[in-house]
């Protein structure tokens, strides 16, 4: 199928560090996407899924999806027609059409060119493709018109780098590099703290559960996930609590009680990993809602 592929880009952004907006507006995506993350941190919900923004990591999105980023996260944005149809040409040059800020999505685009390609692929070569990606922005921010078949050339590398990565990253780095035989056990510890996350965890429960003790637990998790199994719980107990603070109007003291903490600890966890206080969180995402979303 890659050679049949016959792309027409319409849109290139670079995404900086916007420390005042929590979030980018929810929309339906309308074309093909490809987006790079230089700098993670946040998510991207994609059709209601939380998917973690890691440096590295390469959305691939297509028509009829609907996606929302959560900040902190940079990179690059490249929106493109899988094949180019001349009967689209008014919808190319359009601003309004090509749906890389409106959440309707009238026009039907998925073509027989697919890419075996996942929503999102990590631990990629970070160097080699913000070199790739960067030379398209750049391209298309001096004359997207001139540039547009170097652009394409460009985009052309970038698909067959994902297709040859992502076959060699299934093969190797998507079973897991830890051949620990505790690995599915730690992952099934892994989803029940999902499962569970406004609950209070404790580590004799998460023992109870994968029939282990306690430090023992502790040690394994750590080593085979590569982290630890409360720096994890934290780190997915912030990611919900966000979605609560921008979704709701649940007291902060109610949130706490949810979610077994203590105020003050949480306003500490919570300013250390997101850089703000809960309130500021919430009162800066509804002071962008209401101006632009």
């Amino acid at each position: 199928m890659f050679e049949e592929i016959n792309p027409y880009i319409m849109f290139v952004s670079r995404k900086i560090d916007a420390p005042n907006i929590p979030c980018y507006r929810k929309r339906k995506v309308r074309w093909y996407e490809l987006e790079l993350i230089t700098t993670g941190g946040g998510y991207i919900e994609t059709d209601g899924k939380q998917i973690k923004t890691e440096e590295g990591a390469i959305f691939f999105r297509k028509p009829g999806m609907v996606v929302q980023g959560f900040l902190p996260y940079t990179g690059y944005l490249i929106v493109f027609d899988m094949c180019y149809n001349a009967k689209k040409a008014d919808f190319y040059s359009n601003d309004d059409s090509k749906g890389y800020q409106n959440i309707d999505a009238s026009i039907s685009n998925q073509t027989n060119q697919e890419l075996d390609l996942p929503n999102v692929i990590y631990n990629l070569n970070i160097d080699k493709y913000e070199d790739l990606f960067n030379s398209i922005y750049e391209k298309y921010a001096v004359d997207e018109k001139a540039n547009h078949l170097s652009m394409k050339a460009k985009l052309l590398v970038i698909i067959n780098e994902l297709l040859k990565d992502y076959k060699h990253l299934m093969t190797t780095q998507n079973e897991p590099k830890n051949k620990s035989k505790y690995y599915s056990l730690m992952n099934g510890v892994k989803k029940y703290i999902i499962a569970h996350i406004a609950e209070r965890l404790s580590l004799d429960d998460l023992a109870d559960f994968a029939n282990l003790s306690p430090s023992f637990l502790s040690r394994t998790f750590k080593s085979t996930m590569g982290i630890g199994i409360f720096e994890y719980i934290n780190n997915k107990k912030v990611e919900s609590i966000k979605k609560l603070l921008i979704d709701t109007n649940m007291s902060i003291t109610k949130i706490c009680e949810l979610y077994g903490y203590t105020e003050s600890f949480f306003f500490r966890l919570f300013k250390k990993k997101i850089g703000k206080t809960p309130k500021e969180f919430r009162d800066e995402y509804l002071e962008i809602k209401e101006r632009y979303l």
